[in-house]
């Protein structure tokens, strides 16, 4: 079974749309005039629905959305700040974050040694363990004297 609008596109019916009644120049210019100049709320989309027959409040609101990015896109040609006091194209960004220029300093070293930016403890850390078993210290492991299990 073929879908129902392409069967009333067929026999050029366009009356019948299924309920749905595209905005027209009048309408469009009734929900400008009564959103002009104002931030509108859930309430006022509601309140604009009840003036307007055969309206929802999606359909307002987004078409009253479209309007508004048309309104930036224009704004944003033309060089203007936008109406609502953010320029164009003012979209919060994280801030860059700062480098880091703290002094840190090594174990055993005196504040006046220390060292500008985040120390690398990995490769000193390494060091260390190397001359500590070099020494032959015993750095806490201890090894299993493994039985010969061959015969």
């Amino acid at each position: 079974m073929p879908p129902k609008k392409a069967k009333a596109a067929a026999a050029g019916d366009e009356a019948n749309d299924g309920g749905k009644s595209g905005w027209t120049a009048e309408a469009d210019r009734k929900l400008l005039i009564l959103g002009m100049g104002r931030t509108l709320t859930p309430a006022d989309y509601h309140e604009i629905v009840k003036v307007m027959p055969g309206r929802n409040f999606n359909g307002v609101r987004q078409r009253f959305g479209k309007f508004r990015t048309e309104q930036r896109k224009l704004y944003e040609e033309y060089g203007w700040t936008v109406p609502d006091g953010t320029a164009p194209n003012a979209t919060p960004r994280k801030a860059a974050a700062a480098p880091d220029t703290t002094k840190t300093r090594k174990r055993g070293q005196k504040d006046s040694e220390a060292e500008d930016g985040p120390a690398d403890d990995q490769e000193d850390i390494g060091a260390v363990k190397r001359a500590k078993l070099d020494d032959g210290e015993d750095m806490g492991v201890k090894e299993e004297p493994q039985e010969d299990t061959y015969e």
